[in-house]
């Protein structure tokens, strides 16, 4: 059950237990007060929260019920998606991690989970296992802060009743071995005193309440304690009993400091979380204080109990909330702490004031001997039965001494059996390191004479490492790519596409296996460059970095582009030659039409059938005529052919026109906005129109076929270019326009394919449409370009020079 990074993949795993209650035939139930202190534990309002989060990010509900359904422990708790999002439901730990673990595979984000990108505190209900990857270190590092006895106890106490742990051990190896390379179930679990994270302890006890399907932690951490090693603080003197009592939690945990004192018969105790701990709770502190409180009320009652010898457990009062960090119980037992002591001295002070009283009244000396004496027996008495006492505990203490060197002797077996693996282990990494270092120097040596560049950079996008042959390459120097990174120098239409794929490549671990981008430097200048061999990889503080190869292959693009341009243009050549022919050759036709339908009209005495076939022969011509001019100016428009012959005009003013006899006839709704400063240019009226009349039409098909109206933003305004700008156009005063529609979001691969030339032989092929809006720009000087635009839709560019004078 491993899964990408985090590695909990519950596929294949059924649900060993009942997901909620039910009524007897089989409905869902709200459970009593008693079931949901003891099973079902956790409200639906989070498990909500998360599936109303996940259907945001684009996930599927009712791909999540069937997920769910496969994995239930029995058909008759199927549940509808309607039902997963009803807050007002109670369910088992099991089935809310069941929910939690399928969101995240669902999504392909094992680090997902409700509240992320915000710090406020989510609800007591949300588990800390939500947000996926383990922070702290979780044994052995600066982090650790709780002793191994929670974990120790309940492993151990419910492993003697049958309880199966292998997938509670699994869960946790899976979470520990990420960090440290140490199986925590065959290594570390056995050893009661093993310092753990506050991370891993707060997570082992979710993943207890899952295993053992029970909910409360105060149950737990009761049943749990029967196994605790407890021998040495079992017999102490009573005056020291809350001082040993205080001193087994102080030195069990940095997370509490605990204060204790005793008011008549009931013990005062007081926890405060260290500042520096509680900050380690993040969004979850709710949650984990909610958690932690009833582990520590749960394993000081046991505690409590063998250490004050009580019959039963004590009733415990809790002052304190969960939203502050400190925590206050009293403990109320049926007996004192001490009873013995104080009855002998109060029968001593009882015999010894009647004897002097008797002597003082009646002054009689037998009367006061006797008292006397009767004092002095009782002494004696007191004195033997006192001696006795200690004699008994002496003895009682011998044995406990005996008793706890044969438990230290155990634990020191365990823990030079435990030296013995670790030294085992460190030999193992040992040896794997000089293996590693001997493979780095192979790989920097074959680095620093190959001919690509080789980079390496942190997941913060800071460089680690870089090859020799960093301005061959890419035309940019090795302190411009320290300083500010080589996303600075990314195109701008490139960025967000080489920006997503660098993220992909770091939260799934999936390598790229080509990506070309452009890079411009500071004067200006392109470079295409190839990515390739970009993968995810382990840094020596666990954290991920990424690694990848660049090669110029700009030479490479222009040779293929002259190449695809020469190739066109014989092909187009040749295409118009054969489409102005066919033209000639109908217009011929088409005139003969004309004038015999010209003719018959001359003729006097038509008949209303003659009229109207007449008609329709002119329309035909007509028509067929306009449709040929329209091939003709299309295929010239990306030849050689039909330079355009440009005039001085107001871009508002030719806009405006375009709009308003292209807007209505393809269903647009356009919304225009100029400004009153915008520049005039120099165009050619007829091919400036075909220009925006196909980003309409592009706009247009962005739209579903039955929508109505389709709203294309339509706006201009000047723009000042400075030299070396990315567009690579001369620094000057350029007109701005924008289209826009809120249509179909184009995908990466639509963006990055969009420019490209298919030529169907009609010209009238929707996919020549860009293409012919990018040769009609660049042959008025300008460029043009597309993104997606936020929220849904397309935005297009065109940069139009200032006519010169303007």
């Amino acid at each position: 059950m491993t899964g990408r990074d985090w590695g909990i993949d519950l596929t294949g795993r059924r649900m060993r237990y009942a997901p909620w209650a039910t009524t007897d035939d089989g409905r869902y139930r709200a459970p009593s007060e008693k079931e949901r202190e003891r099973t079902y534990g956790v409200s639906a309002a989070a498990a909500a929260e998360s599936v109303g989060y996940f259907e945001a990010c684009g996930g599927s509900v009712p791909a999540l019920a069937e997920l769910l359904h496969g994995h239930l422990c029995d058909p008759r708790f199927s549940v509808t998606p309607g039902e997963l999002r009803d807050p007002s439901r109670w369910y088992t730990h099991e089935y809310y991690f069941y929910v939690q673990m399928f969101c995240k595979k669902l999504l392909g984000r094992y680090d997902w989970h409700f509240g992320e990108g915000s710090d406020a505190p989510l609800s007591e209900w949300h588990q800390p296992y939500e947000k996926g990857f383990l922070v702290d270190t979780p044994f052995g590092g600066l982090t650790s802060g709780v002793k191994n006895f929670v974990p120790f106890a309940f492993a151990k106490a419910y492993a003697a009743t049958g309880l199966d742990l292998r997938d509670y051990f699994a869960w946790l190896d899976l979470l520990g071995a990420r960090k440290t390379g140490i199986t925590f179930s065959s290594q570390l679990s056995g050893v009661q005193h093993i310092w753990l994270s506050l991370e891993f302890v707060s997570i082992s006890y979710e993943f207890a309440r899952i295993i053992s399907n029970e909910h409360s932690w105060v149950e737990l951490a009761k049943k749990g304690s029967s196994s605790l090693r407890l021998m040495q603080f079992s017999f102490v003197p009573r005056s020291m009993l809350l001082k040993a009592f205080a001193y087994i939690f102080n030195t069990t945990t940095n997370v509490y400091h605990t204060e204790m004192s005793l008011r008549g018969e009931t013990v005062h105790a007081h926890f405060r979380f260290r500042d520096s701990e509680v900050g380690r709770y993040g969004i979850y502190r709710l949650g984990c204080l909610k958690t932690a409180y009833e582990v520590t009320i749960g394993g000081l009652s046991y505690i409590y109990k063998a250490v004050a010898g009580l019959e039963d457990f004590p009733e415990v009062a809790v002052r304190g909330s969960l939203l502050e960090p400190e925590l206050r119980l009293e403990f109320q037992s049926a007996r004192r702490i001490d009873p013995w002591t104080p009855l002998i001295h109060s029968l001593l002070m009882l015999a010894l004031g009647g004897g002097l009283f008797s002597l003082w009244f009646h002054g009689f000396l037998a009367a006061g001997a006797a008292v006397a004496l009767a004092a002095t027996g009782t002494l004696l008495l007191t004195f033997m039965v006192h001696t006795r006492n200690q004699r008994k505990r002496i003895r009682t203490l011998e044995a406990k001494i005996l008793e706890i060197r044969a438990l230290s002797e155990e634990n020191i077996r365990d823990l030079e059996g435990l030296s013995d693996s670790l030294l085992r282990e460190k030999r193992s990494l040992e040896k794997s390191e000089g293996d590693l270092r001997r493979e780095r120097g192979i790989f920097r040596t074959l680095v620093n004479h190959a001919k690509d560049l080789f980079m390496l950079y942190d997941g913060a996008g800071n460089l680690i490492h870089l090859s020799p042959r960093c301005e061959e390459v890419t035309g940019l120097t090795r302190a411009q790519m320290e300083t500010q990174g080589i996303h600075a120098f990314i195109h701008p239409d490139d960025r967000s596409r080489v920006r997503l794929e660098w993220e992909r490549i770091l939260r799934d671990g999936t390598p790229v296996v080509e990506c070309e981008y452009r890079l411009v430097d500071r004067h200006g200048i392109v470079t295409r460059v190839l990515s390739h061999s970009a993968e995810r990889i382990q840094l020596e503080d666990d954290s991920f970095g990424v690694q990848n190869v660049l090669v110029d292959i700009t030479a490479r693009k222009r040779e293929q582009e002259a190449l695809l341009e020469s190739r066109l243009g014989e092909r187009s050549s040749l295409l118009v030659s054969h489409v102005l022919y066919d033209l000639v050759n109908k217009n011929h036709a088409y005139q003969n039409l004309i004038d015999i339908a010209i003719g018959r009209l001359g003729k006097p005495g038509l008949a209303d059938r003659e009229i109207e076939e007449i008609s329709r022969t002119l329309g035909f011509a007509l028509e067929s005529g306009r449709q040929l001019e329209a091939v003709v100016l299309q295929l010239r428009t990306f030849t050689d052919y039909g330079q355009p012959v440009k005039v001085r005009a107001n871009l508002a003013a030719s806009l405006s026109a375009i709009a308003a006899a292209v807007g209505p006839a393809q269903g647009l709704a356009v919304h225009a906005e100029y400004s009153e400063d915008l520049p005039v240019v120099e165009i050619d009226p007829k091919q400036f129109s075909r220009a925006i009349e196909n980003l309409l039409r592009e706009a247009r098909d962005a739209y579903a076929s039955d929508c109505a109206p389709r709203p294309v933003w339509l706006t201009a305004a000047p723009r000042r270019l400075a030299k070396g700008n990315p567009e690579d156009l001369p620094p000057g005063t350029y007109a701005s326009l924008w289209v826009r529609d809120a249509g179909r979001t184009r995908s990466e691969a639509e963006l990055a394919d969009a420019w490209s030339i298919k030529v169907s032989g009609t010209g009238e092929d929707r996919d020549l449409r860009l293409f012919v809006v990018r040769s009609i720009v660049r042959k008025h000087g300008g460029s043009v370009r597309l993104e997606a635009r936020e929220g849904g839709g397309t935005s297009f560019e065109i940069l139009l020079p200032a006519a010169t004078g303007a």
